[in-house]
C-alpha cells in the first residue's frame, strides 16, 4: 500500500510541474453535466457514459456526420416600437397646481407583470399596484434598511419565498447590527428563491455568514473593510482594501471594486453546492446521490467560513505517505494572518495567496474517493481528498474566509476546473498545481473550447479570451420563435467535438437576452453543436440530441446564427383608444419612468437544489410598454387578455409626461409599465407617478398659494422631516 501511495505521489509532483503532461483518465469536475448519458446527432449515436458525480468517460465511440443543420445563418428584423407624447411635455405651465400623492418606484419587473398606480380622483390619492404587493410590513422595513441598489433584488426575491421563510429571512435583516445588512441582504437578494423556501436553508446563517467577515477582518494585517455612505438615506456600502508588493510600485493599498467584494468575499455559496450547514464527518450524498445526507443545523452542522478557518484536526496514518510529519493539520488562520500583502510580484515576502496556496496542497490529497465526490467545502476539508473539482471549491472558501476575492473558473469539454484570484484583475490560479497568474497554461493541454468563470449566484461569464489568448471567434446565438419573435430566457447548450475522446462533450451555456441573443467566444478549429431548450420547444426535440452549427470555427471572426423553436408565442393583444382626454381642469398625472437595465432571467443549470435560476445583468437596453386604462381593461391585461388602452407607448426606454385625468364616477383609472414582451426577463425601472389637482378642486386658492412647504429628504426611505408654514390662519390637513 505504502509502494502505491508513493507512486502515486510522484506522479503527482510530475503534473504540477508540466501542466501540459496531464493524461486526463477520469473526470476531475464534480459538477453534473447537462442532458443524458447518449448523445444524438440526426439519428447516429454517440453513447458517451458520463458518471453523475465524477463525469468519467469510459467508452469513446464515434460521433457520425450532421445529415441536416437546423440552424442558419441570422437575419435582423426591423424592429417596431411606438413613442409618443402622452398628453403634455413636462415644460407645460401648471403654475399653482397641488401635490395630492406622489408614489416612487425602483423595482424589477417580471415578465408578464406590471407596476404602477391605481388613481383615486375622489380621494385625491394614489396605490401602488405591483407584483410585489405580497410583501408584509415587515418584509418592507427589511428592504427599506437595505442599500439602495440592492433593494429591486432583494424586493424581487423575497416576494417569491414563502410566507413563514420571507418573515423569518425580514427578522434576520431588521435585527442585525447596520453595518451588517448590506452583506445579508445582497446574500439574500442573489440567493435562489426556492433553495430559501426549502428546508435545507437556514436564515440564521446569512447573519453568521457577516458577522464571520467582520471577525476575521481583525486578524488579518493584509485587508481592511471599509464602508462608505449613509445608512440613514440607504446611500452605503461596503468593500475591503488589501497590499500588495507592486514590481514597478512598491507597495501599495488596493480598494476592491464593491461589486466583486459582495459576489466574491460575502456570498456564502462557492460554485454549486448548497449554502448550508454541513456536519463534517457525515456522507454527503444520500442512496439517490443527492447532495444532501450531511445537511443539519448548529451544533452538530457546521458552515465553511468558520470551520476552515479555525478547525484542524489530528493527520491520518494513512494520509498521503509517511513523509508528512504534522501530527495535525495546519489552522487556516495561523497561517495567513503572519501574512502583510495579499500578493508580491517578486515573491520576497509571505502573501495570502501563495500561503494559502501551500495550505491547501498541505491538507488535501490529490486523489477521489469512488463512492463520493462532495461539494461542500467541509466535507471536502474532512476527506482531505479531491481531484480538481474539490480543489477548486476548497480554494474558493478557503479565500474568502481570508478575505480574498476567489472564484471557480471551468472548462468542461477538457475536463478541468481551477480558480481565479482578484489582484487588480482577474488571475489564473490552481493550487493543485502551485500555478498562479499563468493563464496560457492551459493551451498545452490541447484544443480548448470555451472557459468560464462562475459567479456565486449561479451564472456565469465567458473568459475564454483569457486562456485561449486570441484563438477564438465571437459567435450569437439568435433564439426565435416559430414566427421569428425574439425569444428571451431560452436555454442555449453547446457541446464540442472532442478528438481525444473522439465524442460530443458538453462545453458551455447561455440564456437569452431581451433580444434573444446568446454570446459566446469559442475557442478556434472545433466542431461545435447546440441544443435550444425553452418555453416553446426544444430543438432537437430529444434531451440526447444535438445540432451542428459549426464545423472548424475559425479565428478572429464575429459570426451570428439563429434557431427556431418549433411554437410561437400567443400575441399580446391591445386597442389603442387614443390619448385620454379630459375639458375640465381638475386632475393631471405627471408620469416619469427610466429603464435602467435588462436582467436575463439566468437558469441554473450546475446546483445541488435544482429547477433554480438568479438575475444577470445584460448588455442589451432595457424597455418596457407604458398603459393608462379603467379598471376592467386593467384586469384584462393582468390576465393576457386582449384590453382597451387610452394611452400607450410600446417598448420604450423612458419618459416623460403628464396625462389629464377625467373624473367619472364609474372609473377608477390605472396607469402602469408593463413586461408583457418578455417571456422570462425582468427589467429594472425607476419611476415616479405624481398626482395633482387644479386650485379650483376643493382647495382654498388664498391658502394654497400662502403654503410654504418642503420635505426632506426627498424621495425619502425610513423617515422625512415636512415643514410648512403659513402667512395668516388657515385650516390645513397634511396627508
Amino acid at each position: 500500500m505504502k509502494q502505491i501511495l508513493t507512486l502515486f505521489v510522484l506522479l503527482t509532483v510530475i503534473f504540477s510541474i508540466n501542466l501540459s503532461a496531464e493524461n486526463i483518465s477520469q473526470r476531475g469536475m464534480t459538477e453534473t453535466v447537462p442532458g443524458t448519458e447518449n448523445i444524438v446527432v440526426t439519428g447516429k449515436i454517440s453513447p458517451v457514459k458520463i458518471s453523475p458525480r465524477g463525469m468519467t468517460q469510459t467508452t469513446l465511440p464515434k460521433v457520425s456526420y450532421v445529415e441536416q443543420n437546423q440552424i442558419s445563418p441570422y437575419i435582423a428584423a426591423p424592429k417596431k416600437s411606438t413613442n409618443k407624447v402622452l398628453g403634455d411635455a413636462v415644460t407645460a405651465d401648471y403654475t399653482g397646481w397641488t401635490l395630492c400623492d406622489s408614489i416612487f418606484v425602483h423595482s424589477l419587473v417580471p415578465a408578464g407583470k406590471n407596476v404602477g398606480v391605481k388613481i383615486y380622483t375622489h380621494d385625491k390619492n394614489l396605490s401602488l399596484v405591483s407584483p410585489h404587493a405580497v410583501l408584509s410590513y415587515n418584509a418592507r422595513e427589511a428592504i427599506n434598511k437595505a442599500p439602495v441598489w440592492i433593494r429591486p433584488e432583494l424586493e424581487s426575491t423575497l416576494s417569491q419565498v414563502v410566507k413563514n421563510r420571507r418573515e423569518e429571512l425580514a427578522d434576520i435583516i431588521n435585527r442585525a447590527d447596520h453595518h451588517l445588512i448590506d452583506e445579508i441582504a445582497f446574500s439574500i437578494a442573489y440567493s435562489s428563491h426556492k433553495f430559501l423556501s426549502s428546508s435545507l436553508c437556514f436564515p440564521q446563517l446569512y447573519l453568521e455568514n457577516a458577522q464571520l467577515i467582520y471577525a476575521n477582518d481583525k486578524d488579518l494585517p493584509y485587508v481592511e473593510i471599509v464602508e462608505y455612505g449613509n445608512f440613514e438615506d440607504g446611500d452605503y456600502y461596503t468593500t475591503v482594501k488589501y497590499w500588495k508588493n507592486d514590481s514597478t510600485r512598491g507597495k501599495l493599498q488596493i480598494e476592491v471594486p464593491k461589486d466583486i467584494y459582495y459576489m466574491y468575499i460575502v456570498h456564502p455559496k462557492i460554485t454549486d453546492e448548497m449554502a448550508t450547514y454541513i456536519i463534517p464527518g457525515k456522507k454527503e450524498t444520500d442512496a439517490q446521490n443527492r447532495h444532501i445526507n450531511s445537511i443539519a443545523a448548529p451544533p452538530a452542522g457546521v458552515f465553511w467560513r468558520n470551520y476552515l478557518y479555525n478547525h484542524t484536526e489530528e493527520v491520518p496514518d494513512d494520509f498521503q505517505d509517511t513523509s508528512y510529519e504534522l501530527p495535525v493539520f495546519p489552522i487556516l488562520k495561523d497561517s495567513v494572518r503572519l501574512c502583510d500583502v495579499i500578493w508580491d510580484d517578486k515573491n520576497e515576502t509571505s502573501q495570502a495567496v501563495r500561503v494559502i496556496t501551500q495550505w491547501v496542497k498541505e491538507v488535501m490529497f490529490f486523489n477521489h474517493d469512488p463512492n463520493e465526490r462532495p461539494h461542500q467545502p467541509v466535507r471536502i476539508y474532512d476527506q482531505h481528498l479531491g481531484r480538481c473539482g474539490e480543489h477548486e471549491d476548497l480554494t474558493v472558501a478557503a479565500s474568502r474566509a481570508c478575505l480574498i476575492p476567489c472564484r471557480g473558473v471551468d472548462g468542461h469539454s477538457f475536463d478541468h476546473v481551477w480558480n481565479e484570484f482578484w489582484d487588480e484583475q482577474w488571475w489564473q490560479w490552481e493550487p493543485v498545481n502551485t500555478s498562479h497568474k499563468r493563464p496560457l497554461a492551459y493551451i498545452t493541454w490541447g484544443v480548448i473550447g470555451t472557459v468560464s468563470a462562475r459567479h456565486s449566484s449561479g451564472s456565469h461569464e465567458n473568459v475564454t479570451d483569457v486562456y485561449n489568448d486570441e484563438n477564438n471567434s465571437e459567435v450569437t446565438i439568435n433564439t426565435l420563435d416559430a414566427s421569428g419573435r425574439p425569444m428571451d430566457g431560452a436555454t442555449i447548450r453547446v457541446y464540442k467535438y472532442s478528438a481525444k475522446y473522439d465524442a460530443i462533450l458538453f462545453d458551455t451555456y447561455a440564456v437569452s437576452d431581451n433580444d434573444g441573443k446568446c454570446k459566446f467566444l469559442l475557442g478556434q478549429d472545433n466542431k461545435y453543436y447546440l441544443q435550444l431548450r425553452s418555453a416553446l420547444g426544444n430543438v432537437p426535440a430529444s434531451s440526447n440530441q444535438v445540432t451542428e452549427f459549426l464545423d472548424n470555427s475559425p479565428v478572429g471572426q464575429t459570426l451570428e446564427f439563429e434557431v427556431k423553436a418549433p411554437n410561437s408565442r400567443a400575441a399580446f393583444e391591445y386597442n389603442d383608444g387614443g390619448t385620454l382626454t379630459d375639458n375640465v381642469e381638475d386632475y393631471m398625472l405627471r408620469v416619469n419612468f427610466t429603464v435602467e437595465k435588462a436582467i436575463t432571467n439566468w437558469r441554473i443549470l450546475y446546483n445541488d437544489y435544482g429547477n433554480c435560476d438568479t438575475y444577470l445583468a445584460s448588455d442589451g437596453v432595457g424597455k418596457l410598454n407604458f398603459f393608462i386604462t379603467d379598471e376592467i381593461n386593467y384586469n384584462k391585461c393582468s390576465y393576457g387578455q386582449n384590453f382597451d388602452t387610452y394611452g400607450v407607448m410600446s417598448n420604450v426606454e423612458s419618459g416623460e409626461f403628464t396625462i389629464d385625468i377625467p373624473i367619472e364616477d364609474t372609473k377608477t383609472w390605472f396607469a402602469f409599465l408593463n413586461n408583457s414582451d418578455m417571456m422570462k426577463n425582468y427589467q429594472l425601472v425607476n419611476a415616479s407617478f405624481a398626482l395633482y389637482n387644479h386650485p379650483s378642486v376643493g382647495v382654498d386658492e388664498k391658502a394654497a398659494s400662502n403654503l410654504n412647504l418642503s420635505a426632506r429628504p426627498n424621495p425619502f426611505s425610513n423617515s422625512a422631516q415636512i415643514s410648512f408654514n403659513l402667512s395668516e390662519a388657515a385650516e390645513v390637513n397634511l396627508s
